[in-house]
């Protein structure tokens, strides 16, 4: 009888003791007491979440910035060689500017006097030649489509007084003796020039004033040259 009541007693303290464990658990953990560890590691990951997005953002601005130095050096590149094309059309609209300087639809030869020399004779391989002489070199433009047969026998020369003087033969054949370039049988192709020398015997009180210059050939027009 002892020992049952014993027993029981044991078992009470047992249980009682149970029940003051759960007890004391249960007011721990609604306070607090259990876990703490575990919600003070938490804040412990932030500062690796943190480092990570602003390592992510870091990069994210490296690589817009890398993208905007390629999207400007594009633009520049492009920009340079739109430059360049309107360079290009620039330099070709002012050479077709000077191309078709020169009126169209009428025969067009432009020329330019480099020197007037009276000398009173000329000399050379075969003898000399008495003048008095006017001595004229001039370069001649064909800006026509077709081209110009310049022959001695269609240059004149006239004076202020309105008189007219033909090529001096014997001089010109001086000339030619001495291998000078001379206007007594030239073609000159469209596009092309030439620069030679004319002479005319004339006396030394007249005065040149122009030259008048008719190319060999059907329905030539006769071109006038200011000295």
């Amino acid at each position: 009888m002892y020992d049952e009541e014993v027993g029981l007693e044991m078992l009470r303290g047992f249980l009682c003791g149970v029940c003051v464990a759960f007890i004391i658990y249960g007011i721990g953990f609604n306070f607090g007491f259990w876990g703490k560890e575990q919600n003070q590691e938490k804040p412990q990951q932030s500062p690796s979440i943190s480092r990570t997005a602003d390592s992510s953002a870091k990069s994210s601005a490296r690589q817009e910035k890398a993208n905007a130095g390629q999207s400007k050096s594009k633009s520049e590149a492009k920009t340079s060689q739109e430059e360049q094309k309107e360079s290009q059309a620039t330099q070709r609209e002012e050479q077709g500017g000077r191309e078709t300087a020169s009126p169209k639809g009428r025969d067009t030869l432009l020329g330019h006097v480099e020197s007037v020399e009276r000398p009173s004779s000329i000399s050379g391989p075969m003898g000399t030649v008495q003048g008095p002489f006017t001595l004229i070199q001039l370069t001649l433009v064909n800006h026509d489509k077709r081209a110009y047969n310049i022959v001695g026998f269609g240059i004149h020369l006239i004076d202020t007084e309105g008189n007219v003087y033909s090529l001096s033969s014997d001089a010109m054949g001086t000339l030619f003796h001495r291998r000078m370039p001379t206007f007594h049988m030239e073609t000159i192709q469209p596009g092309m020039q030439k620069t030679a020398y004319v002479v005319f015997a004339m006396p030394a009180d007249a005065v040149p004033d122009k030259l008048q210059i008719r190319p060999h050939g059907p329905d030539m027009p006769t071109f006038v040259l200011k000295l």
